[in-house]
């Protein structure tokens, strides 16, 4: 294994074209000497993404056939159909490179570092004490001071600042507890820790107990994509890709949990059980996260967007890293 063999490949949409600059920034600093750079959109995505990427970035349009929220999967799935280098690293387009990486950052004796977890573990974690207050702070610095305005509009409260001014601080003192309570329940329900293991258990076979997307530096053997494919294939009998389509990939209310699906957490899957000689594996409960060094940074768009562009804080805080 060698870095000039490793693809660096990103599946992005219209909604993230303002982090785009910003991850090949980090690319050009810290990868220059890696392989291939693949970024995957879809057709209707390619002109606006053209103006934001540099002209050495391999640009691969595909043909969109289903909601973007499932598709991606399918692109991550197909990752190798873009490149011949024989390593694939997958790194999201809200996320940066922070530092050189080495070859021992990535790999043991060739083989590639896979982190990854019990569910039964990051549950305990996720029921925490400490976990909850950590989402409470969440709700109150962030979520529920963007969604209340949302929320005061539609019953009618026409002056939203006024009211956020005046009441926003008793709100919090005597009902948000009550809301908390509620809010956390529905939370674990549709964005708790064990949301995929149904349905990667569902397409992998039989039960996994465990969780393979635990850190965002992934890197997979290009020759592991096709019978990964040929293994959902055979055992819902129809194209991958009609596979795909008839997947949940976002959460979602009313929806058999067997339906959900995560590619990075099935690609790790059928690593771990159908190749497993091929990865270093990193069970965290024993090695914790940091036992090799972290060069990636990931955000969460969500977070830093407002109307599709980042908020001002947002990118100040990415330019700090250049």
């Amino acid at each position: 294994m060698n870095l000039s063999g490793i693809c660096i490949f990103t599946r992005s949409y219209h909604g993230d074209v303002e982090f785009l600059p910003y991850l090949y920034k980090s690319i050009e600093k810290y990868c220059s000497s890696w392989g291939d750079v693949v970024l995957v959109v879809e057709e209707d995505d390619v002109e606006l993404i053209k103006k934001v990427i540099p002209s050495w970035v391999k640009l691969c349009v595909e043909e969109h056939f289903t909601t973007g929220s499932i598709q991606h999967k399918y692109s991550k799935l197909t990752a190798d159909l873009h490149t011949n280098k024989d390593y694939i690293f997958h790194i999201d387009s809200d996320s940066i490179f922070t530092t050189y990486a080495s070859l021992s950052d990535l790999a043991f004796k060739n083989k590639p570092y896979l982190e990854y977890s019990t569910y039964e573990h990051l549950l305990t974690h996720q029921n925490s004490s400490e976990q909850i207050e950590l989402l409470k702070k969440y709700c109150q610095d962030i979520s529920l001071r963007e969604s209340m305005p949302n929320e005061l509009k539609n019953i009618g409260v026409t002056d939203v600042d006024h009211w956020m001014k005046n009441h926003y601080d008793d709100w919090l003192l005597n009902n948000f507890e009550g809301w908390f309570k509620d809010w956390h329940i529905d939370w674990k329900n549709r964005f708790g820790v064990d949301l995929w293991k149904a349905g990667i258990s569902n397409a992998i076979g039989f039960d996994v107990p465990y969780e393979f997307s635990r850190r965002p530096e992934k890197l997979y053997p290009s020759s592991m994509y096709l019978d990964a494919r040929k293994h959902l294939e055979d055992r819902f009998e129809m194209p991958v890709k009609k596979f795909i389509a008839s997947r949940v990939g976002r959460q979602a209310n009313g929806v058999s949990k067997n339906d959900y699906f995560s590619d990075l957490n099935y690609l790790g899957a059928y690593l771990y059980y159908f190749m497993n000689e091929e990865i270093e594996w990193v069970d965290i409960e024993v090695k914790g996260y940091s036992y090799r060094k972290e060069f990636v940074k990931q955000f969460i768009s969500f977070d830093l967007l407002i109307d599709g562009f980042l908020r001002p804080e947002a990118r100040e805080l990415l330019d700090s890293y250049f």
